[in-house]
Protein backbone atom coordinates (compact mmCIF):
# COMPACT_ATOMS: atom_id res chain seq x y z
CA UNK A 1 0.00 0.00 0.00
CA UNK A 2 2.81 2.43 0.85
CA UNK A 3 4.66 1.60 -2.37
CA UNK A 4 1.48 2.22 -4.37
CA UNK A 5 0.85 5.59 -2.69
CA UNK A 6 4.44 6.69 -3.30
CA UNK A 7 4.24 5.54 -6.92
CA UNK A 8 1.07 7.57 -7.43
CA UNK A 9 2.69 10.61 -5.82
CA UNK A 10 5.95 10.40 -7.78
CA UNK A 11 4.23 9.77 -11.11
CA UNK A 12 1.49 12.33 -10.53
CA UNK A 13 -1.29 9.76 -10.80
CA UNK A 14 -4.64 10.20 -9.13
CA UNK A 15 -5.81 8.04 -6.26
CA UNK A 16 -7.98 5.91 -8.51
CA UNK A 17 -5.25 4.91 -10.95
CA UNK A 18 -4.57 1.21 -11.13
CA UNK A 19 -1.46 -0.36 -9.67
CA UNK A 20 -0.76 -1.84 -13.11
CA UNK A 21 -0.46 1.69 -14.53
CA UNK A 22 2.00 2.62 -11.79
CA UNK A 23 4.07 -0.52 -12.30
CA UNK A 24 3.98 -0.01 -16.06
CA UNK A 25 5.29 3.56 -15.83
CA UNK A 26 7.84 2.98 -13.07
CA UNK A 27 9.04 -0.56 -13.79
CA UNK A 28 8.86 -1.28 -10.06
CA UNK A 29 8.74 -4.74 -8.56
CA UNK A 30 6.47 -5.40 -5.60
CA UNK A 31 8.04 -5.78 -2.16
CA UNK A 32 7.26 -9.51 -2.24
CA UNK A 33 8.95 -9.93 -5.61
CA UNK A 34 12.07 -8.14 -4.39
CA UNK A 35 12.09 -10.25 -1.22
CA UNK A 36 11.86 -13.46 -3.27
CA UNK A 37 14.78 -12.34 -5.43
CA UNK A 38 16.96 -11.59 -2.41
CA UNK A 39 16.06 -14.91 -0.79
CA UNK A 40 16.87 -16.89 -3.93
CA UNK A 41 20.17 -15.04 -4.29
CA UNK A 42 21.00 -15.85 -0.67
CA UNK A 43 20.06 -19.49 -1.26
CA UNK A 44 22.45 -19.45 -4.20
CA UNK A 45 25.24 -18.32 -1.90
CA UNK A 46 24.50 -21.14 0.53
CA UNK A 47 24.39 -23.77 -2.21
CA UNK A 48 27.59 -22.34 -3.70
CA UNK A 49 29.70 -22.85 -0.57
CA UNK A 50 31.49 -26.12 0.13
CA UNK A 51 29.45 -29.03 1.49
CA UNK A 52 31.72 -29.17 4.56
CA UNK A 53 30.52 -25.74 5.77
CA UNK A 54 28.00 -25.77 8.64
CA UNK A 55 25.49 -23.53 6.89
CA UNK A 56 25.45 -25.84 3.88
CA UNK A 57 25.07 -28.97 6.04
CA UNK A 58 22.13 -27.42 7.91
CA UNK A 59 20.54 -26.40 4.62
CA UNK A 60 21.00 -29.90 3.15
CA UNK A 61 19.38 -31.44 6.25
CA UNK A 62 16.37 -29.14 5.90
CA UNK A 63 16.16 -30.02 2.20
CA UNK A 64 16.06 -33.73 2.97
CA UNK A 65 13.29 -33.23 5.52
CA UNK A 66 11.53 -30.70 3.25
CA UNK A 67 11.15 -28.45 6.24
CA UNK A 68 11.65 -24.86 7.34
CA UNK A 69 13.45 -22.37 5.17
CA UNK A 70 14.44 -25.00 2.60
CA UNK A 71 10.76 -25.85 2.04
CA UNK A 72 9.95 -22.16 1.60
CA UNK A 73 12.77 -21.89 -0.94
CA UNK A 74 11.45 -24.86 -2.89
CA UNK A 75 8.02 -23.23 -3.11
CA UNK A 76 9.55 -19.87 -4.06
CA UNK A 77 11.69 -21.39 -6.78
CA UNK A 78 8.72 -23.30 -8.18
CA UNK A 79 6.72 -20.07 -8.30
CA UNK A 80 9.46 -18.42 -10.38
CA UNK A 81 10.06 -21.39 -12.75
CA UNK A 82 13.38 -22.36 -11.16
CA UNK A 83 12.33 -25.82 -9.97
CA UNK A 84 15.02 -27.56 -12.05
CA UNK A 85 17.69 -25.51 -10.30
CA UNK A 86 16.18 -26.51 -6.96
CA UNK A 87 16.40 -30.17 -7.88
CA UNK A 88 19.98 -29.82 -9.15
CA UNK A 89 21.09 -28.19 -5.86
CA UNK A 90 24.38 -27.02 -7.33
CA UNK A 91 25.56 -23.52 -8.20
CA UNK A 92 29.07 -23.01 -9.52
CA UNK A 93 28.78 -19.43 -10.82
CA UNK A 94 27.06 -17.15 -8.31
CA UNK A 95 26.95 -14.07 -10.56
CA UNK A 96 25.41 -16.23 -13.30
CA UNK A 97 22.84 -17.43 -10.76
CA UNK A 98 21.91 -13.85 -9.85
CA UNK A 99 21.43 -12.96 -13.52
CA UNK A 100 19.32 -16.07 -14.12
CA UNK A 101 17.07 -15.33 -11.13
CA UNK A 102 16.57 -11.73 -12.27
CA UNK A 103 15.85 -12.75 -15.88
CA UNK A 104 13.34 -15.46 -14.91
CA UNK A 105 11.58 -13.15 -12.49
CA UNK A 106 11.41 -10.30 -15.00
CA UNK A 107 9.89 -12.63 -17.59
CA UNK A 108 7.17 -13.78 -15.23
CA UNK A 109 6.49 -10.29 -13.84
CA UNK A 110 6.22 -8.89 -17.37
CA UNK A 111 3.88 -11.71 -18.40
CA UNK A 112 1.61 -11.11 -15.37
CA UNK A 113 1.63 -7.33 -15.91
CA UNK A 114 0.55 -7.73 -19.54
CA UNK A 115 -2.21 -10.14 -18.60
CA UNK A 116 -3.59 -7.88 -15.85
CA UNK A 117 -3.30 -4.66 -17.87
CA UNK A 118 -5.09 -6.25 -20.84
CA UNK A 119 -8.05 -7.10 -18.63
CA UNK A 120 -8.31 -3.50 -17.36
CA UNK A 121 -10.36 -1.29 -19.70
CA UNK A 122 -8.95 1.90 -18.10
CA UNK A 123 -5.52 1.01 -19.42
CA UNK A 124 -6.50 0.87 -23.09
CA UNK A 125 -4.43 3.99 -23.87
CA UNK A 126 -1.42 2.67 -21.97
CA UNK A 127 -1.53 -0.56 -23.97
CA UNK A 128 -1.42 1.47 -27.19
CA UNK A 129 1.64 3.41 -26.02
CA UNK A 130 3.53 0.86 -23.90
CA UNK A 131 4.03 -2.80 -24.57
CA UNK A 132 6.67 -3.34 -21.86
CA UNK A 133 6.67 -2.63 -18.16
CA UNK A 134 9.65 -0.30 -17.69
CA UNK A 135 10.67 3.11 -16.41
CA UNK A 136 8.92 5.74 -18.45
CA UNK A 137 10.95 8.37 -20.26
CA UNK A 138 8.38 10.85 -18.98
CA UNK A 139 9.93 10.57 -15.52
CA UNK A 140 13.03 12.39 -16.80
CA UNK A 141 11.06 15.11 -18.56
CA UNK A 142 11.89 18.75 -17.89
CA UNK A 143 8.22 19.56 -18.41
CA UNK A 144 6.92 17.91 -15.25
CA UNK A 145 3.33 19.19 -15.49
CA UNK A 146 2.98 18.01 -19.10
CA UNK A 147 4.49 14.63 -18.21
CA UNK A 148 2.05 14.33 -15.28
CA UNK A 149 -0.92 14.96 -17.61
CA UNK A 150 0.34 12.43 -20.16
CA UNK A 151 0.74 9.79 -17.45
CA UNK A 152 -2.80 10.50 -16.20
CA UNK A 153 -4.16 10.07 -19.72
CA UNK A 154 -2.24 6.79 -20.14
CA UNK A 155 -3.55 5.46 -16.84
CA UNK A 156 -7.17 6.37 -17.60
CA UNK A 157 -7.49 8.81 -14.67
CA UNK A 158 -7.46 12.21 -16.39
CA UNK A 159 -10.12 14.92 -16.28
CA UNK A 160 -11.06 14.18 -19.89
CA UNK A 161 -14.60 13.08 -20.62
CA UNK A 162 -13.39 9.64 -21.78
CA UNK A 163 -12.32 8.99 -18.18
CA UNK A 164 -14.74 11.10 -16.13
CA UNK A 165 -17.81 10.04 -18.14
CA UNK A 166 -17.50 6.60 -16.63
CA UNK A 167 -18.77 8.00 -13.32
CA UNK A 168 -21.83 9.42 -15.09
CA UNK A 169 -22.57 5.95 -16.52
CA UNK A 170 -22.08 7.12 -20.10
CA UNK A 171 -21.33 4.52 -22.73
CA UNK A 172 -17.77 4.58 -24.02
CA UNK A 173 -19.00 5.71 -27.47
CA UNK A 174 -20.68 8.76 -25.88
CA UNK A 175 -17.51 9.74 -24.01
CA UNK A 176 -15.21 9.95 -27.04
Amino acid sequence: AMQQRMGRFILGHRGNSSIEAIKGESGWWSMGERRDRLRMNFCGKIVGVGKERNVRRMYDEMREEDDGWAKEMRCTMQRWYLEEDWKRNSITDYSGWERKVKRKMEEKIEEAWKRRSESNSKLKMMRKVKDKRNKSGLLKSDFRSAAKLLMQIRSGTSELRIDRGRFENLERKERI
